[in-house]
């Protein structure tokens, strides 16, 4: 499993991709493009019968699609908006309707559908309501559900940002709106159960409900194909990840001097490790973290360098004081020491390499906190030049197993903490604005649904960002690949687990590669790409293999049979 922060316990099952070079003449840096593929005639399709549940859209599109499934001899529940709108609603539904049928047929989120989009200045209710309804209660409805899926069963999201997933600027009104998180819930579910025939669809709002749910059928009913599928002005199109190294113009350096920074999530891990790049003189890095930073250790804690150290130290500590203390509880202390030690050890870093350091403890997806952090900074120092959002926590556990407040905690971190951000940064200073994603959003990963969703979540809403602002701010998000070491961590995983990344195909990030694909992103001479995907990996085989299309006729049943003339 990939992990943009955390320890990894296994790789992505790749299928063998051959020998790894020992040498990267450029960094592993890849973007996504788009491609017209249509449809062949020969293509297998099926529908499974049975029951369907259509969350209800706001373009009619759900009582099209209704039509339709029940013409094919199917039965559907329609969940209401306002059955959406709130966790006990949604899950008292849940509950009255489990013991109604035996298995699904389908789930199919049509919720997203809307040209309702929110205000950038929106409030953090208007944002909460709008992650309910789009995506949170998706992932109850596949939560509560999960044991009536069979083989076949379809699951299926549809988002309407243009048929792109906004990535070119099609659609665009001004706001934000909070769509396609299923991208990255949906392939990590695939990971989790490959037998259920999954669809992350961005249609084109401009097309009327009638053609819209014709579209969202025809997916369904192909066996095999891309799990992500756009139809931007109805044309189906798939988006391949393609090596692509970045053009740089050195005289950019200049901007990356005498900035101010605000990093969230700055004092540990990745996020810390690529801010050395910045961690320059006339540089002021402004951190935050959740945690407080803790006073001086003890001098009997000094001398004990070691996990296994601290552990038995706690042990021994309890047994002292004759008090009980659970494995659970000692994890959580020593990974507290371990986690202070990082960050004290990063801000002097930081200030050994000239840089001014300073630190609050936040939460980022407090608006009054980070209200008051961000007027203050704006007061003291007069600007922000750039931003990097690096906050983010995992509670990795299966789709199946995951809690709804473990959902909220790990989502709302990296979406709502982005929305408040853009909310209250000045864009007149502002040269660049990054966020630390992960391929983990854009390929799945079996017990990520949560992280992936949010990860998928805050790259689209970067490229509505750059289009609100019209390109003049530098945005990026950077979706890491498993990450090695970093000066002061652990890295991701472990030597066993790198191994078998590597027989994989995949190979770590290290603090040297990350250093540079960081900066070159913040030097580059345009700022087309928004998603770059950070890592080398064989992440287009990946995406090729899963989506091969079947066929009514084997390749050899299609060809002529030829004769021999002698």
């Amino acid at each position: 499993n990939l992990k943009a922060g955390g320890t990894v316990t296994a790789p992505f099952n790749f299928a063998e991709v051959g020998e790894m070079t020992s040498v990267i003449s450029h960094p592993p840096r890849h973007i996504i493009e788009s491609k017209q593929e249509n449809i062949d005639k020969t293509a297998l399709k099926q529908l499974k019968q049975g029951h369907y549940l259509i969350t209800e859209d706001e373009l009619g599109v759900a009582d099209e699609l209704m039509k339709k499934l029940i013409t094919r001899g199917c039965t559907v529940n329609l969940l209401k908006r306002e059955t959406l709108s709130q966790d006990n609603l949604l899950i008292n539904w849940c509950n009255s309707h489990k013991n109604e049928f035996h298995e699904l047929a389908g789930v199919i989120h049509l919720a997203q559908l809307s040209r309702d989009w929110l205000k950038t200045n929106a409030t953090l209710d208007e944002w909460r309501k709008q992650l309910q309804i789009n995506e949170k209660s998706f992932f109850v409805l596949l939560h509560d559900f999960s044991d009536k899926f069979v083989k076949d069963t379809h699951i299926v999201s549809a988002s309407a940002l243009g048929g792109f997933f906004n990535r070119n600027g099609s659609i665009s009104h001004g706001g934000l709106s909070i769509q396609s998180g299923a991208v990255g819930m949906l392939k990590s579910l695939f990971d989790e159960r490959p037998t259920l025939r999954i669809r992350a669809i961005d249609i084109d709002p401009s097309q009327n409900s009638i053609e819209i749910a014709s579209i969202l059928l025809d997916e369904m009913e192909l066996v095999g194909g891309r799990l992500e599928i756009g139809y931007p002005d109805g044309k189906r199109t798939v988006f391949h990840t393609v090596f692509s190294p970045v053009n740089i113009d050195v005289a950019n350096s200049k901007k990356l001097q005498d900035i101010i920074v605000l990093a969230t999530g700055g004092a540990r891990g990745v996020t810390a490790e690529v801010l050395r790049e910045l961690a320059l003189p006339g540089n002021t890095l402004i951190l935050t973290g959740r945690s407080a930073l803790a006073d001086k250790e003890s001098e009997i804690l000094k001398t004990l360098t070691t996990a296994d150290a601290l552990r038995q130290y706690f042990i021994s500590e309890a047994r002292s004081n004759n008090t009980s203390i659970t494995p659970a509880k000692i994890g959580q202390k020593i990974n507290a020491v371990l986690a202070t030690r990082e960050m004290s050890s990063n801000i002097e870093d930081f200030k050994q390499r000239g840089a001014i350091v300073e630190y609050h403890a936040v939460d980022v997806t407090n608006e009054d906190e980070m209200h008051h952090l961000l007027s203050d900074v704006y007061t003291r120092h007069g600007r922000i030049d750039g931003v990097v959002h690096g906050a983010g926590i995992i509670e990795d556990k299966l789709l199946a197993d995951k809690k709804i407040d473990s959902w909220t905690r790990v989502v709302e971190t990296k979406v709502i903490g982005l929305l408040i951000l853009q909310k209250y940064l000045r864009l007149e200073s502002l040269k660049f604005l990054t966020v630390f994603s992960s391929v983990a959003g854009r390929y799945g990963n079996s017990g990520q649904s949560d992280y992936a969703t949010a990860n998928e979540i805050m790259n689209r809403l970067c490229c509505q960002l750059k289009m609100n602002w019209n390109n003049q701010v530098n945005i990026i998000a950077f979706c890491w690949g498993p990450w090695g070491q970093t000066k002061f961590g652990a890295g991701m995983v472990t030597a066993e687990t790198e191994a078998k990344f590597a027989k994989n195909g995949v190979r770590l990030v290290t603090a040297g590669i990350g250093h540079q694909l960081f900066k070159d992103e913040l030097m580059r001479i345009n700022n087309t790409d928004v998603e770059i995907i950070c890592g080398e990996g064989p992440w287009e085989k990946r995406e090729s293999t899963i989506g091969e299309i079947k066929y009514t006729l084997s390749l050899h049943d299609a060809l002529p049979i030829r004769k021999s003339v002698v």
